[in-house]
């Protein structure tokens, strides 16, 4: 009685508009230094040389083995961990309204405040500041497309102490003035 052992071609990269329905996917690094155990395996499924199935075990074992260690790997030379970035992002869209300073988010992230900003910075490509105003203004933006709730209102929700202030960061972000957006239908400028 011979099994036959088939081997399924994995997907070494993601793109998130094709793979959005397969749910969360886990990032692995450096995976290009499993290319070996990739090779192994295809020549072994061509083989008919005796206890094939012992080896591709153990090619498997290798190969998993590997692959969910270095998944378990939180950072990438300076970038903050997928699961910092999340906790951060998660307390930010909680309190939206309340005015951040990095020493608030650092202790989120599990980062002292100095390393945070710099690694922060590298991670979005903006300091924390200008990353929660431009987070504050599209959620904004959002209810203004989804409400009829005046620009002052809506300037009041997100803590801003008058509505001048939150055009001028508005129009900073979205290109245009919350009036303008809301009456014009502009599309909303895509986050980093």
């Amino acid at each position: 009685m011979n099994k036959r052992t088939v081997m399924y071609w994995f997907r070494l990269t993601a793109d998130t508009d094709a793979d959005g329905c397969l749910g969360p996917f886990m990032q692995v690094h450096d995976v290009w230094d499993l290319r070996g155990v990739f090779e192994l395996l295809a020549t072994e499924l061509g083989s008919t040389l005796p206890h094939q199935d012992e080896r591709m075990t153990g090619l498997l074992l290798v190969l998993f083995t590997s692959l969910f260690r270095g998944a378990g790997r939180d950072t990438v030379a300076g970038l903050m961990s997928v699961q910092a970035r999340q906790a951060v992002e998660q307390y930010v869209d909680v309190n939206i309204a309340k005015r951040f300073r990095a020493a608030d988010l650092a202790r989120v992230a599990g980062l002292s405040p100095d390393y945070f900003t710099r690694v922060f910075r590298k991670t979005f490509g903006m300091p924390p500041r200008e990353w929660v105003i431009r987070r504050r203004v599209q959620h904004a933006a959002r209810l203004l497309d989804e409400t009829d709730m005046s620009v002052t209102k809506v300037a009041a929700l997100y803590g801003y102490p008058d509505s001048f202030l939150f055009s001028r960061q508005f129009k900073a972000v979205m290109g245009v003035s919350p009036q303008a957006y809301r009456g014009g239908g502009v599309a909303a400028v895509t986050s980093r």
